[in-house]
């Protein structure tokens, strides 16, 4: 397996991923736009794209997406695509990253060293998760 970074033609089998992981539909053109900017990255096996994961380090909320194919969910894949993003926030000069986790994720950015943003420093969802950070070490 390797992780690259996502270009334009990859975007259908980005979309395929997130349909299979999410099970609805994302606007594309957020997609298009960090791809542009290399804050797109794919794991990739026998050129199959299993999993994708996007980081926007202009964003209060940098981690935007991590999504692995159903079948190779627990194996390592998404933490793998998560490690790479964070050498992309870190190299950018980010001491924390956040996030916005749904439910059934929580657990595993927990696992990956992310915690509950402090109430006072949250942004506010109009949606179900947890605001998570992770701190440079």
């Amino acid at each position: 397996m390797i992780i690259r970074v996502a270009n334009l033609d990859d975007i259908p089998f980005i979309h395929q991923v997130y349909l299979a992981a999410a099970g609805s539909d994302v606007p594309e053109s957020n997609w298009e736009k960090l791809i542009s900017e290399g804050g797109v990255l794919v794991a990739e096996t026998d050129n199959d794209i299993i999993g994708f994961g996007g980081i926007d380090v202009t964003a209060v909320e940098q981690i935007k997406w991590l999504y692995v194919t159903p079948e190779i969910q627990g194996t390592g894949v998404g933490a793998r695509i998560l490690a790479e993003m964070e050498k992309l926030g870190w190299d950018s000069g980010h001491d924390s990253l956040r996030l916005h986790a749904n439910p059934p994720a929580i657990e595993f950015y927990r696992r990956q060293g992310y915690e509950k943003v402090e109430a006072g420093q949250q942004i506010g969802h109009d949606h179900d998760g947890l605001e998570m950070i992770k701190y440079r070490t």
